[in-house]
């Protein structure tokens, strides 16, 4: 995520952002992004404070979509996290084949507005209360 924020501000062939638990560096100039869509996904037990998140992307500028899943962990978003990375992370409170579908919901919401220009899917996001995702202003 960090490294996809700093390529985003770099390229302007880059159009949209979408990342889940990361945030970009302060030395990223996010805030001339105004205008182009973000994503900021995270899970509500990542071993990283979701107010550190929350505090991060304060500087994305409009249109952005920031929300926190309910229940999962910084690894949960990953196939084979080794036993390491698992210790080093917080505990997941809800298993994946609950967790995963709540976040592509949302992200796949995103991705047909953003790529699509699809009117109905970017009334989803407009409105919200997508099940397990606390969205974040």
């Amino acid at each position: 995520g960090t490294v996809s924020a700093m390529r985003w501000v770099a390229d302007d062939r880059i159009t949209a952002l979408g990342i889940w638990a990361s945030y970009p560096p302060d030395t990223t100039d996010i805030e001339s992004m105004e205008g182009w869509p973000s994503l900021l996904l995270t899970g509500s037990e990542d071993r990283i404070s979701t107010q550190t998140f929350i505090d991060r992307w304060e500087r994305f500028p409009e249109p952005t979509f920031k929300g926190v899943v309910d229940g999962m962990n910084h690894y949960d978003w990953t196939d084979d996290a080794s036993a390491t990375d698992l210790a080093k992370d917080g505990v997941s409170l809800r298993p994946l084949e609950e967790s995963r579908p709540d976040a592509w919901r949302v992200i796949d919401s995103w991705l047909d507005a953003v790529l699509l220009d699809d009117d109905g899917a970017q009334a989803r996001l407009d409105e919200g209360g997508f099940p397990g995702i606390e969205e974040v202003d």
